[in-house]
């Protein structure tokens, strides 16, 4: 065995395995109630009848105890069933709200909610007086080939798929389009539109978002100002209308309508430059003022 490790490896398991065994049959034949009962027999024949007696008494005990515990895996039985049961109910009905939310969500994604839209310029002013689902609307004029344009692009699409029940538009406009006018952009475009309602209450140009750098939180804070993001379903509710908007430039006077919206909602009307809600001043910088008119009296 010195010689072969692999066999005397071998044998020492084999060993051990027989021992086991014989472990475990000696255990088994203690609790063998057949053979506990012959070797009482065997005892009882040669021995006081009360010692039998005894061995009878303790088998009857062993067969209650074996009933009781019987009795009590059938109650523990019947319970899981019970529980079974209810889980099964919980499970259909958690399947069933799971089934009714996917067929919301895909229905608004064919109503273009969850996604960033893209508009054509002829169709915007539609759009803003008759916007879909509940009314919220947040339109991007974005200027083609404009890279902060794209970074826009890529924060409204991150927003719109968090908040599906605003609808997230984009519009490429042209710098000479007869659309800011109407709309009254002061700077021009590129412009996020917010409106509410059909009513247009946000207008602010790109660059108060960061310029050439735009920054999401700033995006989002402008947004949450005018409380147009939601979470929740595209469905309007009821008792509100979403017919009747009336868009800058038109001629039933889009500021009155805001500055109404405004003082119903506790808060002023937005500026049309910068969109802020608060008393405030914009002072243009004198320096490229000064250098204006150097160049101009260069030139005399």
């Amino acid at each position: 065995m010195a010689l072969d490790p692999t066999l005397d490896q071998c044998c020492r398991r084999d060993l051990q395995s027989q021992i086991a065994k014989e472990q475990i049959r000696q255990s088994l034949q203690r609790e063998d109630r057949i053979d506990a009962r012959q070797r009482a027999a065997a005892a009882a024949v040669c021995r006081d009848p009360a010692v039998l007696a005894a061995a009878s008494l303790q088998e009857s005990h062993q067969q209650q105890q074996g009933q009781q515990l019987q009795a009590g895996e059938t109650l523990d039985g019947e319970l899981v069933a019970e529980g079974d049961a209810e889980l099964a109910v919980l499970r259909q009905q958690r399947l069933t709200q799971l089934r009714a939310q996917g067929a919301e969500q895909q229905e608004a994604q064919r109503s273009g909610f969850g996604s960033l839209n893209d508009v054509q310029e002829a169709k915007l002013v539609a759009l803003l007086r008759e916007p879909p689902g509940r009314g919220l609307l947040v339109v991007h004029l974005a200027v083609q080939g404009h890279e902060p344009c794209n970074t826009l692009d890529e924060c409204l699409a991150a927003a719109a798929a968090q908040y599906r029940g605003t609808y997230f538009a984009r519009v490429v406009v042209q710098r000479g389009s007869p659309l800011v006018s109407r709309l009254q952009l002061p700077l021009g475009v590129p412009a996020l539109l917010v409106a509410v309602q059909g009513s247009l209450l946000g207008k602010a140009h790109i660059t108060q978002f960061g310029g050439h750098d735009v920054w999401e939180e700033e995006v989002l804070a402008y947004l949450r100002r005018f409380k147009v993001l939601s979470a929740g379903d595209a469905q309007p509710r009821l008792g509100h209308s979403v017919a009747g908007a009336r868009v800058a430039g038109d001629d039933d006077g889009n500021s009155s309508s805001e500055e109404e919206s405004g003082q119903a909602d506790g808060w002023a009307a937005p500026c049309e430059v910068c969109g802020r809600t608060y008393a405030h001043t914009h002072v243009r910088a004198l320096y490229s003022t000064q250098q204006l008119d150097g160049s101009d009296a260069g030139d005399d």
